[in-house]
């Protein structure tokens, strides 16, 4: 169980190939899936969301809460329907695990009443039968073995990290005994930064580098790169350290460059879930990645 229904989808998704299932209650927990939702349906992921909605036959509590979700995830899942009786339930969920898997793998979505989950199951209710498992293709070893050469000697690697936080955790949980580094900006971490109470409970080993630059940098390239002002993107931040500390975790501040080797090796060393802050300036990033950019592409 997560903090928040949002990051619950995505940690739901990946590393086992199997589908992941997780289930949220009606109106606002509903509609904190939809980010999991199209993360799972782009990336080819499966993914079984199963939510809540008031009694369909008749509820004393009129509208309160109540929302068409599955009309608001027909644009994000291969299927989504309402369950309206019990005896389809079976056939319902079969088919939602099959979609799910069934190349290309993506997000389903099942609504269940309250009043249909209390209709009671007798032995005419046909179960829910396995499914025959899905053949995914893998990567040739050789093929990832040139790639962690590669990363290994390339002087100015450039890793690109989406919903770090929540995937760094399900990687964790998965591989325990692996290092498992989930490396944020300030502004998507404090989106899901509710989870290191998760991530503490379930006593994982996981690091998490924070690049703080008090602003959602990549929206701030965009925003410069179209020659637009600078404007409406910078933010306050809490105390990282104390913040992380606050949830039992451990916080650290990366103060020179050369602490930050020493500084991971000790993370990892002492295991358990440690929170990294590392101060960034990107101007001059906007300088080689916008300007300079922009002018060699125009010579070309």
């Amino acid at each position: 169980m997560t903090t928040f229904q949002r990051p619950f989808g995505f940690l739901k998704q990946l590393l086992t190939g199997k589908t992941g299932v997780c289930l949220a209650t009606l109106g606002p927990g509903a509609t904190n899936f939809v980010t999991g939702a199209a993360y799972a349906q782009l990336g080819g992921m499966p993914l079984l969301m199963i939510t809540g909605q008031k009694p369909i036959k008749k509820s004393k509590q009129g509208q309160f809460q109540i929302i068409d979700v599955v009309s608001m995830m027909e644009l994000l899942t291969k299927y989504t329907r309402q369950i309206v009786n019990v005896d389809m339930i079976p056939s319902m969920v079969r088919e939602a695990f099959r979609l799910a898997q069934e190349e290309r793998p993506g997000a389903v979505h099942l609504e269940l009443p309250e009043d249909v989950a209390e209709e009671p199951v007798d032995e005419h209710t046909t179960p829910v039968f396995n499914i025959s498992t899905c053949l995914r293709g893998d990567a040739n070893e050789r093929a990832i073995d040139d790639a962690v050469k590669m990363i290994k000697e390339a002087t100015r690697p450039l890793l690109l990290l989406g919903a770090g936080l929540p995937s760094a955790m399900e990687a964790a949980r998965f591989y325990p005994n692996r290092r498992v580094m989930a490396i944020c900006g300030d502004g998507g971490f404090m989106m899901n930064s509710q989870e290191l109470e998760t991530a503490v409970r379930l006593n994982l080993n996981l690091v998490v580098l924070i690049l703080k630059d008090n602003s959602y940098g990549m929206i701030r390239w965009k925003q410069y790169g179209m020659g637009l002002p600078d404007f409406g993107l910078e933010f306050g931040n809490p105390d990282f350290v104390m913040y992380a500390n606050s949830y039992g975790a451990h916080g650290h501040r990366l103060e020179s460059t050369e602490m930050t080797v020493p500084l991971l090796e000790q993370c990892y060393a002492d295991r358990g879930v440690h929170v990294v802050e590392v101060p960034v300036d990107y101007s001059e990033n906007q300088k080689v990645l916008v300007d300079e950019l922009q002018a060699k592409t125009c010579l070309l």
